[in-house]
């Protein structure tokens, strides 16, 4: 965080000698907030420590929306506990779980640390992480519907309730993608 003090000092020495003829540029010296004169700037390794915090608070969003999801399946089926007893609850608790292990799945595979810097094996990630949430969660679906004795409905309300957090947290986060604050 540049302050005041570091402010003054960068706008007292400035421009820099040679910087009129180009040789502040040539040199690769340019003026790094909050630091005591100049600093070599290299574009590369500034432009990789930016895409790694910027991963890093995306894996983080990302894990907070299987949170939210899984807080949703609990107070859902605690509802419906409350409401209809045990076997409602555990239908609800069955019907979150599903989609929200299958989100789980699909963040785990799209923000692997294998996938970081090219981006096109990201975008690979990302349509693999999407393919792997439908199969687990048809799967899982198909297991709980042909082997277990559910309720439906507090099943399918509960797996509708994780659906509209995820599509809820895609809505809150569009448009913060460059970084930029939009409220």
């Amino acid at each position: 965080m540049l302050n005041l003090q570091g402010l003054i000092s960068i706008l007292l020495r400035w421009p820099p000698q040679g910087f009129l003829c180009g040789d502040f540029l040539r040199e690769g010296r340019a003026p790094i907030a909050g630091d005591r004169g100049f600093r070599q700037f290299e574009p590369r390794t500034e432009i990789r420590r930016v895409q790694k915090l910027t991963v890093q608070r995306a894996r983080r969003m990302a894990y907070r929306l299987v949170a939210a999801q899984l807080a949703v399946t609990g107070v859902t089926a605690a509802l419906f506990g409350a409401a209809l007893g045990g076997m409602a609850a555990l239908s609800a608790l069955i019907g979150g779980g599903v989609n929200t292990i299958g989100t789980y799945y699909q963040v785990r595979i799209s923000f692997s640390p294998r996938t970081a810097g090219d981006a096109n094996r990201v975008a690979n990630a990302f349509y693999l992480g999407e393919a792997v949430k439908i199969l687990v969660v048809v799967a899982l679906l198909a297991l709980a519907l042909n082997w277990l004795t559910l309720s439906p409905a507090p099943l399918f309300v509960a797996f509708i309730a994780t659906l509209m957090v995820y599509f809820a947290a895609l809505l809150m986060t569009a448009g913060r993608g460059t970084g930029h604050n939009n409220g």
